[in-house]
């Protein structure tokens, strides 16, 4: 394009995908996740979300969960084959659990660590009700 030119809207509309399209390829390279299906607290008192770390070296994950009334998150580093994990805990609602490490792919982070979110009663006899694997 030369000085004085106007960009015609082909032009416009060709940048501007190639921009969102570098967008957000920077921002999927930045963080890798997993995910679980939702679940619905029922009779639970707490859903609860832990990400293990199945791999030789530590790593530093965020563990979410997306409640429908609030989300909780807890930020950790996870040391390898710690049995406790990284734990969420929400209260009063369902949701769906989100494990995500900064500078991994979503293959990475599948590879490298195990999640799952459940449902349990706080008293006794504290069963677990509703269990999902987050993939």
């Amino acid at each position: 394009m030369q000085v004085g030119q106007t960009m015609t809207f082909p032009a416009m509309r060709a940048a501007l995908a190639a921009a969102t399209l570098t967008i957000c390829a920077i921002g999927t390279a930045n963080a890798g996740s997993i995910s679980t299906p939702t679940i619905f607290k029922g009779d639970s008192d707490q859903i609860v979300c832990i990400a293990t770390n199945v791999t030789a070296a530590p790593i530093h994950v965020v563990v979410r969960i997306y409640g429908f009334g609030a989300n909780a998150t807890t930020t950790c580093d996870v040391d390898p084959n710690d049995p406790g994990g990284c734990e969420a805990f929400r209260a009063a609602d369902g949701g769906f659990c989100k494990i995500t490490v900064a500078a991994m792919t979503n293959a990475q982070v599948a590879a490298s660590l195990r999640g799952v979110l459940f449902g349990r009663k706080t008293t006794a006899p504290f069963a677990i009700q509703q269990v999902v694997q987050a993939q």
